[in-house]
């Protein structure tokens, strides 16, 4: 059996001309480098490293052992299994079900935790952590709630988690929904041994997959916005769990610096001036630009208290949502008041935004916690977008 070292297979990311690839084999990277396939402006990144490097750098000291490991390269075979021990939520309310996947589960030395109701789920993942888990199997019909509403409330918070549901009906609405909350597979009932364990070792790589992508993401954001503010690095981070892809993210870096620089800068003018103009001179910017869902978060961070206006190309205020300290207060449009009110003016992706510091109502629409809502508007977003992907 062929063995090969540490250094060799160990996942590593590159990003070269704004592109970025992974995770692959660090001697496959090696090999595009030889071919000519990167750049000389190649960094590269690997879990455990503080920072990303210049390719280059390795190359010149002739491959030697990567700086984060401290021992010699171990020898592994390639049917090695990790070490570290994976785990699965398994909620359903029928105990012969739980018992039954789980000692599957234990046949493949998977841990797992199980719950018998959405309550416990959501529970076991507030005391856990989302992290806690590789892979969540639940029922579609469970006591407390559906199955697509753990999936949801799941991809609200950490787009990378992924969840298999359990179905006794071949329903295509069913799929459909499913899909649109970001279901990874289905299973039918009577479950199957190899289906369901195919199923678990698929969602649990996808979720490693996913999360190392994220990881070098954000390692690169970091990066990039060290000492810019952080109310960049909040929504950047909350952006980089929470999309369901990720490789626009640093195309939209620049624009988030950009517009949280000229917030900060505006309020440090308003702070300093006792101008009466400075001081109702609005933060403005373009729809195009800056979406209406990250600007919402990005005020929500930085703690600001104002009126936002939502205007079209026409000119014409399609809506207002008050801020008091970072949390939504009130919305209306012209038709509605509160969270109708917000959905109404969410669908607007073009126009102007205007942001008046200081602004404030004494009427109250919005009683949820903002960042519940934010969640809330972020999940039916992506709904949208996978039934107009579908």
């Amino acid at each position: 059996m062929k063995t090969i070292t540490m250094q060799d297979s160990v996942l590593t990311f590159t990003h070269d001309k704004g592109v970025q690839v992974g995770p692959l084999p660090y001697r496959e990277v090696m090999e595009s480098w030889k071919l000519g396939k990167l750049s000389g402006d190649t960094f590269y990144w690997q879990e455990g490293m503080a920072d990303w490097k210049p390719l280059k750098q390795l190359v010149e000291v002739q491959l030697e052992i990567l700086p984060f490991v401290s021992k010699p390269p171990l020898v592994v075979t390639k049917n090695t299994e990790s070490s570290v021990a994976k785990r699965v939520l398994i909620v359903d309310d029928d105990m012969i079900i739980r018992e039954m996947i789980g000692d599957l589960l234990e046949t493949k030395g998977i841990f797992f935790e199980k719950a018998d109701d959405i309550k416990t789920a959501f529970a076991a993942l507030e005391k856990h952590g989302l992290g806690f888990f590789d892979a969540v199997i639940t029922d579609y019909q469970t006591p407390g709630g559906l199955g697509v509403d753990l999936v949801r409330w799941i991809k609200q918070r950490e787009h990378s988690l992924q969840v298999l549901l359990l179905t006794a009906k071949d329903d295509k609405e069913l799929v459909k929904e499913g899909l649109r909350a970001g279901v990874f597979d289905f299973l039918d009932k009577p479950l199957r041994k190899k289906t369901l364990l195919c199923a678990v070792d698929e969602a649990i790589l996808k979720t490693g997959q996913q999360r190392e992508e994220r990881s070098a993401y954000m390692e690169l954001i970091r990066i990039k916005l060290a000492g810019r503010g952080g109310a960049a690095e909040s929504l950047m981070t909350d952006l980089v769990h929470r999309e369901s892809s990720v490789r626009g993210l640093l195309a939209k870096l620049e624009t988030v610096i950009k517009y949280s620089e000229e917030l900060e800068k505006k309020n440090a003018e308003i702070s300093q001036s006792t101008n009466v103009f400075a001081a109702s001179t609005p933060f403005q910017g373009q729809l195009a630009d800056l979406s209406l869902l990250d600007l919402m978060q990005l005020l929500s961070q930085a703690s600001k208290t104002g009126e936002l206006q939502v205007v079209n190309a026409e000119k014409e205020i399609q809506g207002r949502i008050y801020f008091d300290k970072g949390s939504m207060k009130h919305a209306l449009s012209s038709n509605e008041l509160g969270r109708a009110a917000l959905s109404e003016i969410m669908v607007h992706d073009t126009g102007t935004f205007f942001f008046y510091y200081g602004r404030v109502i004494e009427e109250q629409s919005l009683f949820e916690d903002t960042t519940a809502i934010l969640l809330s508007i972020s999940s039916e977003m992506d709904e949208k977008s996978r039934a107009l992907a579908a």
